[in-house]
């Protein structure tokens, strides 16, 4: 399943050629992606992620306490990575396409009250 990232790493230095630390992070928050993916869902391969899948992710990483610009840089970096592997081809759907930082504060609001 990770092999998908070396693919979009490599489209990343060769076509964005972003900098080193925004490689690093990149690649960072789509490995801790994939390893709650395999760990905690069981999803064997990307292209059966779903919209609940990636909102679970998000959710684990706010009741981990994490600083709100990580989740936001991963909200990012999940939705450039499936953006790329639906301009591959490599998916129909993008399941990630909807999911937004804020959609997913004002969820858990929602929920708190």
């Amino acid at each position: 399943m990770k092999h998908y990232i070396r693919d979009y790493m490599t489209m990343l230095k060769v076509e964005r050629n972003l900098a080193q630390n925004s490689l690093e992070s990149y690649e960072r928050d789509l490995l801790q992606y994939h390893d709650f993916l395999e760990s905690e869902l069981n999803i064997k391969s990307i292209l059966n992620v779903t919209l609940g899948h990636i909102r679970s992710y998000l959710r684990t990483m706010n009741d981990k306490g994490l600083a709100a610009n990580s989740v936001k840089r991963a909200v990012s970096s999940i939705r450039t990575y499936h953006n790329f592997l639906s301009a591959e081809g490599l998916m129909v759907d993008n399941p990630a396409q909807s999911v937004s930082y804020t959609h997913l504060r004002a969820h858990e609001t929602r929920e708190d009250r």
